[in-house]
C-alpha cells in the first residue's frame, strides 16, 4: 500500500492564490466604499454650508420679505423654519392675523415634528382670538 501523502497548506500560497483570483473584486469593493464615505461626507459639508448660510441670512433679516427670501432660499434647513415663525410674528404686528395663520400653517405643514409646533398652534388660536372668531 503506498504512503498516505500529508497535504501542508502554505498560508502564503493560498493568499497569493486568493489575491490573484479575486483582484478585480477587491480593488471594486474597495473602491466602491470611498467613494461612498467621499460622497457621504460632500453631502453632509454641503449641507453644513447650506445650513450655515441659511442662518446667517435669518440673523440679518428684519422685514417679512427677509424672512420670505430665507424660507425661499433655504427650505428644510432650521433657519427656514424660525423663519416662518418670524414672519407669521411680522404679520401680526402688522395686524395681518389671516396671513399669519397661513403662515403658521405652512409652517406646521413642513416641519410636523417642530419642537414649537405647538406654540404656533397657539399664536394660530391667538391670531382667531384677534379677528373675534373665538369658536374657531
Amino acid at each position: 500500500m503506498p504512503p498516505l501523502s500529508s497535504s501542508v497548506s502554505d498560508p502564503v500560497l493560498e493568499t497569493r492564490i486568493f489575491w490573484d483570483r479575486y483582484t478585480k473584486e477587491i480593488v471594486a469593493a474597495v473602491l466602491a466604499a470611498f467613494l461612498a464615505i467621499a460622497g457621504f461626507g460632500g453631502y453632509r459639508y454641503y449641507q453644513a454650508r447650506r445650513d450655515s448660510a441659511a442662518a446667517e441670512l435669518l440673523a440679518g433679516a428684519k422685514k417679512s420679505a427677509d424672512f420670505e427670501k430665507v424660507i425661499t432660499q433655504y427650505s428644510g434647513t432650521p433657519a427656514s423654519a424660525s423663519a416662518y415663525l418670524f414672519l407669521a410674528e411680522e404679520e401680526r404686528k402688522e395686524k395681518r392675523y389671516e396671513a399669519a395663520n397661513v403662515t403658521l400653517e405652512s409652517f406646521i405643514d413642513k416641519n410636523p415634528k417642530h419642537q414649537l409646533k405647538g406654540t404656533a398652534r397657539m399664536a394660530m388660536a391667538a391670531n382667531l382670538e384677534s379677528l373675534g372668531k373665538r369658536d374657531e
